[in-house]
């Protein structure tokens, strides 16, 4: 099956139970920004690729060895990192293990072609993803089926791949238009803007990122676009290839 198939069997199915999807909680200070006002250049001159980042960056310990690799991000409900999740391997001869580091812990070098951790096989304990650097606590007697709605009481957090590959929609009656296929983040560490793939034409797409609650949940598997079909045909085509390198 093709994905133009796939997106619209998905435009059917919408449309019938459209009016049924959850509400999304509309905040005033998140209104949206005006596509004939939105540009690119912010994102060309102080952006990175979650995608590139997770695929491409090379992990270091505290010694300057290489000791493992980027397998998701940990991100707030404001949008910005909390936590990396880090597949190490080689400590104390176990095996693979994975690893939570908090954003302020992690250092950017050189062009941002590798981060540094403060890890060893003396404190690796303490960045358990079930521990406080991991943002993941599970109360005695919690069944797993309670563990997103004790999350909605505290920290709401959640994983840049729970973003990614989501199907992207518009907000008028031509409710499909293509799939998260990236996140953009400024050298702070807090999302600039999602890329979107339309399903149909070609090229990419990045539009303001509207947050927690107000485009995206959590759990759903839909990204949605405060925009109808004739306001994005305005937005120019996103050019990975004029984003500047990012440093510490």
């Amino acid at each position: 099956m093709t994905y133009k198939t796939l997106i619209s069997g998905t435009a059917i199915t919408l449309s019938l139970g459209f009016a049924a999807m959850p509400a999304m909680a509309q905040d005033a200070s998140q209104a949206p920004t005006a596509l004939a006002e939105w540009n690119y250049d912010e994102i060309y001159s102080n952006g990175w690729s979650a995608e590139e980042f997770m695929d491409e960056v090379d992990v270091t310990g505290a010694d300057g060895a290489e000791i493992g690799d980027i397998e998701n991000v940990l991100i707030g409900e404001d949008g910005r990192i909390l936590s990396l999740i880090v597949e190490v391997g080689g400590f104390l001869d176990i095996g693979d293990s994975h690893i939570s580091v908090p954003w302020e812990e992690v250092t950017i070098a050189g062009e941002g072609d590798d981060i540094t951790v403060p890890i060893n096989e003396d404190n690796m304990e303490r960045y358990s993803l079930f521990g406080e650097s991991g943002y993941f606590t599970m109360p005695e007697g919690m069944i797993a089926e309670q563990v997103n709605d004790d999350l909605l009481t505290g920290p709401r957090v959640w994983k840049a791949s729970e973003l990614i590959g989501d199907y992207a929609l518009l907000n008028d009656g031509d409710a499909a238009y293509g799939y998260v296929d990236d996140l953009i983040f400024d050298d702070q560490g807090m999302i600039m803007a999602v890329i979107v793939d339309p399903a149909v034409g070609t090229g990419r797409y990045a539009y303001p990122y509207y947050g927690y609650g107000y485009g995206f949940h959590p759990g759903y598997t839909f990204y949605m676009l405060p925009y109808a079909g004739d306001e994005v045909e305005i937005v120019t085509p996103f050019d990975e290839t004029q984003m500047e390198s990012w440093d510490d």
